[in-house]
């Protein structure tokens, strides 16, 4: 009980000097939660519209969640806009902004959510490969209400630089009796998805740091009472790990060349990691793991070996003021039984995460570069195994497609003015996506496409973005100061 209180009067002494990020987290969330609601109560129309959007030859697709009233609508691309030169010169770069620009926004409230996107057919501009005709995917995503980045980082570094941990004398059991008891609305969500009674925080103190991990069983029973096409999913995951990782100077190009890949491979096996995801259903049951090395003064993360051992000499401290660059990870593995083999290993993926501060007054000649926000771009796609290569080959050029993937998927998350509101340190949220893809194969076409449609009319998952939002918006709101 002494652990739980103290952890409660260090969070309301936060929220007493962050009262308004408290109130904005709140409004934001409880609007997602009721927008995401309406959203999955139109399966029956959603459903269509994707399809349409994704199978159907050049369509524009868009979904506006204003207040709890959807306007849905799929429609052909506006020839003349099209042709416009900003559209052009994003053929040439697919690093540069998206088509869609959110000067003409109809939602108005916190948590709205306006989303376009455009699938179109084309063929390459590069000569070698003008025969091939790909897929163009544009996309753009709006939600204002968002606490301002700046105003949200100082008020995460205070609850972490006032909570140290090694001072809470921390009993795992204790703790995880203490946060969940804070948040009772998320707990009755959480229940359905995790397994929390057996779940265990662990807590390993060393010389100015704590190791701080979590870890449990996913709760499948309850996600497929209330979230079933998740259920499925995860049901079709063998391994998946994700690892924040330190890029080092030498390997912020992508790799060119099988000697380059190597030694690119061989520096990922060894780098430090600033955090880690795992999550295993080698068992029949998924269980998941969340590691993380914290300093004592709880100002910034620590980077770990590979072998998970803290190097405290080297600290990660995000810092918005400063350009930052970071890797992502991802390895997995897929249990595909629909096709007789047990397990498919998927290649690894390393995502390039750079940082550009909004008072950034580098200069450079990529107009990417000089955008505020977050990038995430593809920085490496390792090659297929041989049974992938075995099973996929014949239906899709896989080389074309590792190709498209590395040179032209971009990702753009950043924050605006939020002119919609007219509040202080309230900002809109805005991520742009581009990619190009390469059209399934005829012989499976008609599975993805099957597979779509399924997922769309079974909208377990945006219920559960819908409940979680819900549950932390009442308990954001109960935790106003006394």
């Amino acid at each position: 009980m002494a652990v739980r209180n103290r952890i409660e009067n260090l969070m309301l002494e936060v929220l007493h000097n962050h009262d308004d990020v408290r109130e904005n987290l709140s409004g934001l969330l409880g609007g997602i939660s009721k927008n995401t609601e309406a959203l999955s109560e139109l399966s029956d129309i959603l459903e269509p519209l994707v399809t349409g959007f994704l199978f159907e030859k050049d369509k524009q697709l868009n979904i506006i969640l204003n207040n709890g009233e959807a306007d849905l609508s799929l429609s052909e691309p506006d020839p003349v806009t099209r042709q416009q030169e900003v559209f052009q010169n994003s053929l040439q770069n697919p690093q540069n902004p998206v088509l869609f620009h959110n000067d003409d926004l109809t939602i108005k409230h916190p948590g709205d959510i306006e989303l376009h996107g455009i699938f179109e057919r084309r063929k390459l501009e590069d000569a070698k490969l003008s025969k091939h005709k790909v897929n163009e995917l544009e996309a753009s995503l709006s939600i204002p209400g968002i606490p301002a980045l700046e105003r949200s980082h100082s008020s995460v570094k205070e609850l972490l630089s006032k909570g140290n941990v090694k001072g809470f004398g921390l009993d795992g059991e204790e703790v995880h009796q203490a946060l969940f008891g804070l948040f009772p609305n998320t707990t009755e969500v959480l229940k359905d998805i995790i397994d929390l009674e057996n779940s265990a925080f662990h807590f390993s103190e060393g010389e100015g740091f704590i190791q701080v991990s979590m870890e449990g069983n996913m709760n499948m029973k309850g996600l497929k009472a209330k979230y079933e096409n998740l259920a499925n999913i995860l049901a079709h995951i063998q391994h998946v790990n994700l690892d924040l990782l330190d890029p080092g100077e030498e390997y912020t190009k992508r790799p060119v060349g099988t000697e380059q890949e190597k030694a690119l491979l061989k520096f990922i096996d060894d780098a430090h990691r600033g955090f880690k995801f795992t999550l295993d259903n080698r068992g029949g049951i998924p269980e998941y793991q969340i590691t993380y090395t914290l300093m004592q003064d709880g100002d910034c993360l620590l980077w770990n070996d590979a072998n998970g051992i803290p190097i405290p000499e080297k600290p990660f401290g995000f810092d918005i003021t400063k350009p930052q660059r970071f890797m992502l990870l991802l390895q997995y593995s897929l249990r595909i039984k629909e096709l007789g083999c047990a397990t498919i290993t998927m290649p690894r993926v390393v995502t390039n995460l750079q940082f550009i501060p909004y008072n950034n007054e580098t200069s450079s000649e990529d107009a990417y570069d000089r955008r505020p926000g977050f990038h995430l771009t593809l920085h490496y796609f390792a090659r297929q195994n041989f049974l992938t290569r075995m099973l996929v080959s014949p239906f899709m050029n896989l080389k074309l497609l590792r190709e498209l993937l590395m040179m032209r998927f971009f990702v753009h998350i950043g924050h605006d003015t939020c002119e919609i509101l007219e509040e202080p340190d309230v900002a809109q949220l805005n991520v742009n996506l581009r990619a190009t893809l390469l059209p399934p194969p005829v012989v499976l076409s008609s599975c993805v496409k099957s597979f779509v449609r399924n997922h769309v009319k079974n909208q377990g998952d945006l219920l559960l973005y819908s409940h979680i939002c819900g549950a932390l918006s009442k308990d954001l709101m109960n935790l106003s100061p006394k």
